[in-house]
């Protein structure tokens, strides 16, 4: 682990620590949102509570994520370069103790950082599975896979038109999409990518890579691969042609008609552009970006520059436009003119605004997490109820409970739910949408 985290704590500095070691210092209380860290890549020293995933960590996450690189934000001592150096924390002028509340938004992106872990490594993942053979249950490693599964194709991508995956998917982690009559999600084996046909359940082993972000559209996936330190690739829908379409650590990868939108992590999390060739790389936005939604010729964000505020700016990278005033995370934009929404600064109650930022309304009176919108509703994590998956309608109304157990990402495919299940080690499972049918997912039923 590499060793490059500093503490700066009641006047005396401590490190340097791996991000591991010093999450878990941070789990045990050792850390608290005042003390100051610091790593190489950082301008100065910043509160601990501006890192997202340092402090306000969850009972129920047991395993650290890599650390976001932030934004320079007010508040921080002066610039230190080099070797990090003890250096006391002053409050600017004008500024009140306890003027920036800590944000829940660290639980958030700590839960969403947890199924990164790589658990085992793709390739020994593929080469066992090919070896033993498959277990009952499990999906077959077609000869095409065997022979190609590491290979560039020779097959053309066609012109690509539609949603690789919808905005709520994304916002998840993209466990699971869609495409014709298969659904490609990833698996218990190691995050492997696999497939599902909807009507007869066959299963099929697509990659051997750790796969999240997963779009599919027109026979292809386009996905993040976690054991290619977050690289966006793209293979065959039946495994053949995997190649891999950036150099960049990507999140929230987008596909849209055959663009491909995400948050690259080498360039402070700004939003990129990239054709689904992995030609015509742009950056599109200045601004330090999280949950990314493409809807309409627009592209929402968190904008982690200006205080966690929605912004919106035009898929050409003009126009950016601040939508409301409250930290926010986990939004969902429909095509109806709607951003659905967490409202930290209202308790992390459920919210929806209109595009144009009128409207705001807040849908519930508790905790919500891992907001999920489709066309017959919202669907998230009821933190006042162990984070069940509950049910609304878009206006807030005919609230109810799809399922008691407690969840993280909520993914929709077809008549499914996905979602990790952290009271079972993280294990991927799905529930029809009407509560009933749980089950591992991939597992037979």
């Amino acid at each position: 682990m590499k060793k490059q985290w500093y503490l700066y704590k009641k006047g005396q500095q401590h490190g340097p620590y791996a991000w591991e070691e010093i999450w878990q210092e941070a789990k045990n209380g050792g850390v608290g949102p005042e003390d100051l860290v610091w790593r190489q890549g950082l301008e100065d020293w910043v509160r601990a509570d501006r890192i997202h995933g340092l402090v306000n960590i969850p009972d129920f996450v047991d395993k650290a994520p890599p650390p976001p690189r932030i934004a320079n934000v007010p508040g921080t001592v002066p610039k230190t370069k080099g070797k990090a150096a003890p250096v006391a924390y002053k409050r600017q002028p004008g500024q009140e103790d306890g003027e920036k509340k800590s944000s829940n938004l660290p639980v958030i992106l700590v839960a969403a950082a947890v199924i990164l872990i790589p658990l085992i490594v793709g390739s020994g993942v593929f080469l066992y599975l090919t070896l033993r053979g498959p277990a009952e249950g499990e999906p077959e490693v077609s000869e095409e896979i065997e022979e190609a599964v590491d290979l560039p194709g020779e097959e053309g991508l066609p012109v690509l038109s539609g949603e690789g995956s919808t905005a709520g998917n994304v916002v998840n982690g993209g466990l699971a999409a869609v495409d014709g009559q298969w659904i490609y999600f990833r698996s218990n084996e190691g995050g492997t990518l696999q497939r599902e046909h909807i009507f007869d359940q066959e299963k099929q082993l697509i990659s051997a890579d750790s796969a999240w972000f997963i779009n599919a559209l027109d026979e292809w996936v386009f996905y993040i691969n976690r054991d290619d330190n977050n690289r966006i690739y793209r293979v065959k829908g039946d495994g053949r042609g995997r190649i891999a379409l950036t150099a960049d650590s990507a999140w929230y990868l987008t596909l849209v008609d055959d663009q491909i939108y995400y948050i690259n992590e080498d360039d402070n999390y700004r939003i990129y552009l990239v054709d689904a060739e992995g030609e015509g790389k742009v950056a599109l936005s200045d601004d330090s970006a999280w949950f990314l939604n493409v809807v309409d010729d627009w592209i929402y964000y968190v904008n982690r520059s200006r205080d966690d505020r929605i912004y919106r700016v035009r898929t050409d990278g003009s126009g950016h436009v601040q939508v409301n005033e409250a930290a926010s995370c986990c939004i969902n934009v429909l095509n109806d003119g709607w951003i659905y929404y967490i409202n930290e600064d209202d308790g992390s109650r459920l919210y929806r605004i209109r595009t144009d930022g009128s409207g705001d309304t807040a849908l519930n009176d508790h905790p919500s997490w891992f907001v999920n919108v489709s066309e017959d509703g919202i669907y998230y994590a009821h933190e006042n109820d162990n984070f069940a998956i509950h049910r609304m309608d878009h206006d807030g109304g005919n609230p109810e409970m799809i399922s008691i157990h407690p969840a993280r990402y909520i993914v929709l495919a077809d008549d499914w739910i996905y979602y990790l299940d952290h009271a079972a080690e993280d294990t991927v499972y799905r529930v029809l949408k009407d509560g009933t049918n749980r089950h591992p997912a991939g597992s037979a039923f």
